[in-house]
């Protein structure tokens, strides 16, 4: 666990806003992935951060990765991603958001 909480530590470390403007996209593509497979809910905050990003295909990881934690916050940051202007980040919203209700965490 400690272990876990190390490396956690060290991918929200790297999402400073600094940190959005040199990555590639794959670097971070990889590290949303990382925190979404965490399931730690510290990460929510950092995923939230990154709901603004450029790239809509960004914007659907970070929504699979707050799906994945599936907690009250998370879900409260996927309703907003509903109102989106691209519709495929939309659907992947409406999508998490069903799943997530099923768990009982999705408060509207």
């Amino acid at each position: 666990m400690v272990l876990v909480n190390r490396e956690l530590r060290r991918i929200l470390h790297g999402l400073t806003p600094s940190w959005f403007h040199t990555p590639t996209f794959e670097e971070q593509g990889k590290a949303v992935v990382a925190l979404g497979n965490s399931r730690n809910e510290e990460a929510v905050e950092a995923l939230i951060r990154l709901l603004s990003h450029r790239d809509k295909y960004m914007r659907v990881l970070v929504i699979n990765s707050l799906d994945k934690i599936g907690s009250g916050a998370a879900c409260r940051a996927l309703h907003r991603s509903l109102e989106d202007e691209d519709p495929d980040v939309r659907v992947a919203a409406k999508l998490a958001i069903n799943r997530i209700s099923q768990m009982d965490t999705c408060i509207d």
